[in-house]
């Protein structure tokens, strides 16, 4: 979506930084939130240069082994 595209007001009880950032919000009509949750990863991911990649950690970090005890 080009930047000329997104909408940098909201309408009253939506909110003004996913209008402004993905052009809009869970509370618009016919969109949910976990729509607006995966447009704002997709969003960081890009921003940082890992387009494309999955948003999940294909496995545990040593800090969560090491919190559980498995390491």
């Amino acid at each position: 979506m080009a930047d000329a595209d997104l909408v940098h007001d909201a309408p009253p009880g939506h909110s003004i930084a996913a209008h402004r950032a993905l052009g809009f919000c869970s509370a618009c009509p016919d969109r949910e939130l976990w729509e607006e949750t995966h447009a704002w990863r997709v969003r960081e991911n890009v921003h940082i240069g890992r387009a494309g990649l999955p948003d999940r950690v294909p496995h545990p970090s040593r800090e969560a082994e090491a919190h559980h005890g498995r390491r």
